[in-house]
């Protein structure tokens, strides 16, 4: 693991001290268990394993029963919406979506999901219902969609945890400031004929999707930027602390921290840095940085910033960002079947996620009966800035007339280390 201690300070030469740690420290920190404002849900991965972990979920339901409380939660990425049911032993656990908020049954964004437990094993069996029909729908029809689901049951409580493809429901947008109607609720296994809470769809609530939260102290404004959100495993990640004092005295606090978050804190440095007074109106800034071990997990994470005041208050900032492949691709085959004796202009799409050039190599295979038509099966590239995104073209023009049918189609990219495979289907004729 890449243990670098280096950071930068902007302000504050009068913070003579400033700590920097392996990440296994933060927890060891002070810790207090701030609240946020609802209706928030913020950028983690959570692991779809049924064992809850705090630091994986934002809570956005609490319904009563005699048996203990049932919780609805919620976290994203860039590849899925996450979902998890609590409460009391469960017999099953149900969610609602009304993707574009307007009104059940109205479009083809609604969905119900069902998940049954089984026992004690974190297998479970997974039902996804969704309308099927423009305005106004009149049920929902079961569909196949590729939903991940898992349960466990310990100490006489069940966890469901779930995980939804952004490709695997209509109009399902993930990145911040979307919104996303949602409602949960659950079945006990000491009264299996009654819903908690009694019809889940009453209750859907526009959840937004966010990848900062603060539960600042009254006087103190909080922000963490970080300054790339998307990293790829061995890259610096780096951002700034900001603590502004929006009262008219001035502050005077013990210290403030920054950290990870209890799942990635062995993975990024720990900074303390001792406290001192912040005049009426003047904003703290403090820079951090942190090398990503190249062993880094892939998924979404959350930074901590930790502000302590004098007074005995904490304010808490949390911010994410997602580690990434060093590459994105997909296959583009052009809109519609082929004509068995046209031309059709095929493309690999691919992005740079690194902070860096990039080079690669793409290779496209056709089966033989098409394989003679394509004006080539490899193209290099070269992709200068982070973000940036090419089209590697390839064109394809049948030598004699093909059979009418789906022909599957295979491209792999590959630069250094990495390697990825696409797969398609062409349909030629109708």
């Amino acid at each position: 693991m890449n243990r670098s201690h280096k950071f930068r300070t902007f302000r504050l030469a009068s913070l003579a001290i400033a700590l920097m740690a392996a990440g296994s420290a933060y927890a060891q920190a002070p810790s207090a268990s701030p609240s946020f404002a609802p209706g928030f849900i913020l950028e983690r991965s959570p692991n779809i394993d049924g064992v809850r972990e705090a630091d994986e979920w934002t809570v956005f339901s609490t319904v009563k029963t005699g048996d203990g409380d049932v919780l609805g939660a919620a976290s994203w990425d860039s590849d899925n919406l996450y979902l998890m049911v609590e409460g009391p032993v469960l017999s099953s656990a149900v969610v609602y979506l009304d993707v574009k908020m307007d009104g059940w049954l109205n479009g083809t964004d609604n969905y119900q999901i069902t998940v049954t437990p089984n026992a004690d094993k974190a297998d479970v069996l997974t039902e996804v219902y969704s309308s099927d029909a423009p305005s106004p729908a009149t049920a929902l029809t079961k569909v196949a969609v590729g939903v991940r689901a898992a349960s466990r049951t310990s100490d006489g409580r069940t966890v469901v945890e779930i995980a939804i493809p952004r490709d695997g429901l209509a109009d399902l947008k993930l990145a911040p400031r979307t919104k996303v109607g949602v409602s949960c609720g659950a079945t006990l296994a000491s009264d299996p004929g009654k819903t908690y809470p009694a019809d889940p769809r009453e209750r859907i609530e526009p959840l937004l999707l966010v990848n900062e939260l603060s539960s600042g102290v009254d006087g103190v404004n909080l922000e963490l930027r970080i300054r790339d959100r998307r990293v790829v495993p061995g890259q610096t990640l780096s951002l700034d602390f900001f603590a502004k004092n929006t009262s008219e005295l001035p502050l005077k606090y013990n210290n403030f921290a920054i950290g990870g978050e209890a799942r990635v804190a062995d993975l990024v440095n720990y900074l303390r840095v001792r406290g001192g007074e912040l005049e009426a109106g003047k904003t703290l800034k403090w820079g951090y940085s942190t090398d990503l071990p190249q062993t880094m997990p892939l998924g979404a994470y959350v930074m901590e910033a930790r502000f302590n005041l004098a007074d005995g208050r904490q304010g808490t900032v949390l911010s994410s960002f997602e580690v990434v492949e060093v590459l994105d691709a997909s296959l583009d085959l052009g809109n519609g079947p082929i004509s068995p004796i046209s031309e059709r202009k095929m493309f690999v799409v691919i992005r740079n996620n690194k902070n860096r050039s990039i080079k690669g190599t793409v290779t496209l295979k056709l089966p033989a009966e098409l394989a003679s038509g394509l004006d080539r099966t490899e193209a290099k590239f070269w992709i200068q800035a982070e973000n940036e995104v090419i089209r590697a073209p390839f064109k394809f023009k049948p030598k004699e007339p093909v059979a009418a049918g789906h022909y599957p189609v295979t491209a792999e990219v590959s630069s250094g280390d990495f390697t990825r495979t696409l797969d398609a289907v062409l349909q030629v004729g109708r």
